[in-house]
């Protein structure tokens, strides 16, 4: 079994690109790993944060060769620049990606955190009957200060802002026709979307939802 390694001076210059990246020296760690090109030879890793980011500084045919997560173009990318200084561009590639995507908020995560199953207490305890006329107006209101929180983040995009407009009027209207167990589900889909849509950060998203259940308290009771 052979072991391929970097000399102490690669280190460092890898070193040195992690500090200009902005990231934290201290969040990367060294590896040993087998070679994706010879099952014989074992090859340098960085990991990052013990996850599923990580460079692999490998070989092929003699040749340096890169393995690594993210990429400019995926979760997985390889590249075969021979050479160490090509393979420094890679690192540097590499940093860049990662420092955008560990900056990245991760809005399917705040999404399940509204997703609710029909067993749940919360729904369990809704009677679907239809809303008053005065419940209705009171649910026309806080979409309306919805609406107005939102403008801040859409006003310079016509199409997202039509596109808002179009998804809370879908929702004033289906508070005259849905019963409000029925209309607590659309609500969340309907926050669910624009959120997506918007790519809110989850503050943003947060305070949406507190909107509604200020607005609604005592007409449905809305999960935390």
């Amino acid at each position: 079994m052979y072991e391929y390694k970097l000399l102490k001076s690669q280190r460092n210059q890898v070193l040195e690109l992690i500090k200009a990246s902005g990231l934290d020296p201290f969040g990367f760690t060294w590896k040993t790993t087998p070679s994706v090109n010879d099952n014989q030879t074992t090859v340098p890793l960085l990991d990052y944060l013990n996850g599923e980011f990580y460079f692999q500084f490998d070989l092929m045919n003699d040749d340096k060769y890169s393995a690594f997560s993210p990429g400019r173009n995926g979760i997985d990318e390889t590249a075969y620049p021979a050479i160490w200084a090509d393979q420094l561009e890679n690192v540097r590639t590499w940093l860049e990606c990662l420092a955008s995507e560990a900056q990245e908020p991760d809005l399917w995560a705040e999404i399940e955190k509204y997703r609710i199953s029909e067993d749940t207490d919360t729904l369990a305890q809704i009677v679907n009957e239809p809303f008053s006329a005065h419940q209705a107006e009171q649910i026309q209101i806080g979409i309306l200060k919805v609406r107005s929180y939102l403008e801040q983040f859409s006003k310079n995009n016509a199409s997202q802002s039509a596109f808002v407009n179009e998804q809370l009027d879908y929702l004033v209207d289906a508070a005259k026709r849905q019963g409000k167990r029925d209309w607590l589900h659309t609500s969340i889909g309907v926050i669910m979307t624009i959120t997506t849509a918007l790519a809110l950060a989850p503050d943003e998203a947060k305070n949406i939802w507190n909107i509604l259940k200020t607005t609604l308290g005592g007409i449905v009771q809305l999960p935390h």
